[in-house]
């Protein structure tokens, strides 16, 4: 094939798994006019045989005498293109049919854009859409300013233009092993030197997300250590250079601020456990000395949205529960509509915990108050408070999560105590989704899945195993 208009570069190391879906997805684009040069790094197990079982011009097999990481791979590649665009693919991920084609009209049309990335779909490991995005910055703007603090770019989802990729080239002082990131110290060199990386708002690859892969583009969950390295070898590079910018001085301040957080971190965890555990107890000191006789049954905290199934979880509660045995915290919201607050039940407290010294002093009492009454039975609904204060109640306490929606950090919040509730209630395909891939990427004990109800029949559930 002579001058291709794209080239396509794909390292892969063992991955058989996934493989064959990967280069499919790139083979069957809507755009043919393209060379694909899959990398073999140093594989033990079939990559190369199902490679090789293509039978299609277009697929350049070059296959590494021993493992050379994945900057060099890329390098290699890059090097041997002959296309006028260079796109970036991974071994586990799967492009969708017309991703080629919107991404060389975008850079035809916008010949100011050097590299154009994309919005990615997620995928478990079975390939089952988990219909949900990377949520990334958008406009050239967005990505620029976020590029200091960490990376906003899915690799695998990338073109380049081919004579940049090829001045540029990634940094092969990157070491996989350590997980380093050859990509991102790559966008950072761009960007200073004023090129522009911009984004298609659509999802036209789908990134699979398992605990296996090794080839990632979402550095959202990468450790402090690993982006601090990164960017002190990107700021090296431009000292040596010679060409210190305005956004190198926010990379180190950003660099600066990570090694802050990393010297400043172990210390200040100690001593929130500390005060953590003085403000509660003096909470369960205020819990003993509670006077009053109707000490409540069940208590639920909702995030005070009062919407959908929020709105139904406090109407069947409520319906269905002597006012004597029930109370009703709204924790993560204030409540704008007080006539919600019916009763001397209901309370809000929203603005009162947004203080950790009179969340946690709360905390002690309500446990205390719970834990008096081994069946009392504690109820949440996107609210961190009842995830908080799930770690202070007795081990006979009936904790039931209600889940609408795993967004703004809920998910994360609740990996802690997972093991402490009894019943997870989800009535929605894409929240189970989430909360099972949640599951298996931190390795949580498969037993507790067993503990997720997924059922729209709220009204069943909450009398069978609430008030029943």
């Amino acid at each position: 094939m002579n001058n291709p208009k794209i080239s396509i570069i794909m390292p892969v190391y063992n991955g058989e798994k996934y493989l064959a879906e990967a280069i499919d997805s790139i083979l069957n684009q809507t755009f043919i006019d393209f060379e694909f040069i899959i990398i073999d790094d140093g594989s033990t197990d079939c990559t190369i045989d199902i490679i090789r079982k293509y039978d299609d011009p277009r697929i350049i097999l070059i296959i590494n005498e021993y493992n050379l990481g994945i900057a060099k791979s890329l390098n290699k590649g890059i090097n041997l293109a002959q296309g006028k665009y260079i796109a970036r693919m991974d071994q586990d991920d799967i492009s969708l049919y017309e991703r080629l084609a919107k991404q060389i009209a975008f850079l035809e049309e916008n010949p100011s854009i050097c590299v154009v990335a994309c919005r990615a779909g997620l995928i478990d490991s079975n390939g089952n859409d988990l219909g949900l995005c990377l949520s990334e910055p958008q406009t050239i703007e967005e990505i620029k300013t976020q590029l200091p603090k960490i990376n906003c770019i899915v690799h695998p989802s990338v073109m380049m233009r081919a004579d940049v990729a090829k001045t540029y080239q990634y940094n092969e002082k990157m070491v996989t092993k350590r997980r380093d990131y050859e990509d991102y110290e790559l966008w950072l060199r761009l960007i200073s030197d004023n090129h522009k990386i911009a984004k298609i708002a659509e999802n036209i690859i789908k990134y699979r997300v398992h605990s296996e892969s090794f080839m990632g583009g979402i550095d959202h969950n990468l450790s402090k250590t690993n982006i601090i390295r990164t960017k002190k070898n990107y700021l090296t590079y431009r000292i040596l250079e010679g060409k210190f910018s305005w956004f190198d001085s926010k990379v180190t301040y950003y660099m600066i601020y990570d090694i802050i957080y990393c010297i400043t971190s172990p210390f200040l965890s100690k001593l929130k456990i500390y005060l953590k555990y003085i403000l509660v107890t003096f909470g369960k000191i205020i819990g003993f000395l509670y006077l009053s006789r109707n000490k409540p049954s069940i208590i639920l905290f909702l995030s005070c949205d009062y919407r959908g199934g929020e709105r139904y979880l406090y109407d069947l509660i409520s319906d269905h529960s002597s006012k004597e045995n029930l109370w009703i915290f709204c924790t993560d919201k204030k409540i704008l509509n007080n006539n919600l607050l019916i009763d001397k039940c209901s309370f809000d407290i929203s603005a009162l915990i947004k203080w950790p010294i009179i969340k946690y002093i709360f905390i002690g009492i309500i446990s205390t108050i719970l834990n008096k009454n081994c069946k009392s039975i504690v109820i949440g609904s996107k609210s961190f408070f009842f995830y908080d204060l799930i770690n202070y109640l007795k081990e006979g306490i009936t904790a039931i999560d209600f889940l609408w929606e795993i967004g703004g950090g809920i998910g994360e919040a609740s990996l802690s105590v997972v093991d402490r509730l009894n019943v997870r209630i989800i009535d929605n395909v894409d929240t189970l989704k989430h909360v099972q891939l949640q599951y298996s990427l931190n390795k949580v004990d498969i037993s507790l899945k067993e503990r997720i109800i997924f059922s729209s029949d709220l009204r069943g559930l909450v009398y069978k195993i609430i008030l029943n």
